[in-house]
C-alpha cells in the first residue's frame, strides 16, 4: 500500500486577527479634541474682551468731532480706520508710483516717513539720535489724540517715491518699521 509522507495542514484555519485600537488611544484621541474645542472658545472669549488700541500715526487736523447723537449710542464707532487709509501710502501704492515716475506720469506728492510714535519725548529723542548715527536727518512732532500728547519721529518730505522706498529699506534693516505718508502741500 502506498503511502503519502506529505505533511498536511491541518483543516482549521487561524482566527483572523483583530484590528482595534487600544483603548488608551481613544481616550487620547478624545482628550486633544476635547483640548482644541477649549483652546478655541478660549480664542473667542478673549478675542471679544481686548479693546482696540489707539493707533500712532493719526494726524492731529484730521481727527474729526462726532455729533452728539454717535456719542449716545451704546456702539462704539471707529473712524481712524478710514483716516489712516486715506493717508498712509501702502508698499504696492510706492511700487506702482515709481513705475510711474520711470515712465514719467509719475504724481506730484510729498512723502513723510515716520519712523515712531512715542509718549515719552526722551525714546522720541534717542530714536531720532539713532537715526542721526545712521546719516537719516529727522525731527520729532508732537501730536495730540485725544487726551494723550504723541511726540512722532518723522523723517522728510521727499519728492521721489523711489528715494522713500531705498530709505525704507535701509530703516528695514536697522529695524525700524517705517510708515509712509503723503505729507499736504
Amino acid at each position: 500500500m502506498a503511502r503519502d509522507y506529505k505533511h498536511r495542514a491541518s483543516s482549521r484555519k487561524p482566527p483572523p486577527q483583530q484590528s482595534s485600537v487600544a483603548w488608551w488611544k481613544w481616550g487620547l484621541i478624545i482628550l486633544l479634541v476635547a483640548v482644541f474645542v477649549f483652546f478655541l472658545i478660549f480664542l473667542k472669549k478673549t478675542g471679544s474682551e481686548t479693546e482696540p488700541q489707539q493707533p500712532k500715526s493719526i494726524p492731529v487736523s484730521s481727527v474729526k468731532k462726532e455729533p452728539e447723537s454717535a456719542k449716545n449710542s451704546r456702539e462704539p464707532k471707529f473712524t481712524f480706520y478710514n483716516l489712516l487709509s486715506e493717508e498712509q501710502v501702502y508698499d504696492h501704492e510706492i511700487n506702482a508710483r515709481k513705475r510711474e515716475e520711470r515712465i514719467g506720469k509719475g504724481k506730484k506728492s510729498k512723502y513723510m516717513l515716520q519712523a515712531g510714535a512715542f509718549r515719552n519725548y526722551a525714546e522720541a529723542d534717542k530714536l531720532k539720535a539713532e537715526l542721526a548715527l545712521i546719516g537719516i536727518e529727522s525731527k520729532i512732532e508732537k501730536a495730540k489724540v485725544g487726551n494723550a500728547i504723541w511726540n512722532r519721529v518723522k523723517i522728510g518730505p521727499y519728492i521721489s517715491p523711489s528715494r522713500v522706498s531705498v530709505l525704507k529699506e535701509r530703516l528695514k534693516k536697522k529695524g525700524i518699521d517705517a510708515i509712509v505718508t503723503e505729507a499736504k502741500s
